[in-house]
């Protein structure tokens, strides 16, 4: 099973994205639910780590009050991770097909 870190990372793009935009696809593509501070401390990790960068932007969303919004996206770093992660994942499910 992949880590948490694993998945919000397989989950982001080199676009700009919200965190709860992000959080909402991992409920979807996991079947399982994200808490917020789950997903947060997965992305400080990765954004330490050099594979994603982080920003606050304004949010004109009413029902964040105003409040700045976390949105991240890919480096160059993160996508070498994330398609070395899916090159594992397919290793693996190679060799779970012929045991």
């Amino acid at each position: 099973m992949a880590s948490a870190q694993d998945e919000f990372l397989n989950a982001c793009t080199t676009y700009w994205r919200s965190m709860f935009e992000l959080i909402g696809e991992l409920e979807e593509t996991t079947h399982r639910r994200w808490s917020v501070g789950t997903s947060y401390a997965a992305m400080e990790v990765l954004v330490e780590r050099g594979f994603l960068e982080k920003r606050m932007v304004d949010s004109k969303k009413p029902e964040r009050g105003g409040r700045p919004e976390s949105q991240v996206r890919l480096t160059s770093s993160g996508l070498h991770q994330q398609l070395r992660n899916r090159a594992q994942q397919r290793i693996l499910l190679g060799r779970l097909r012929h045991a």
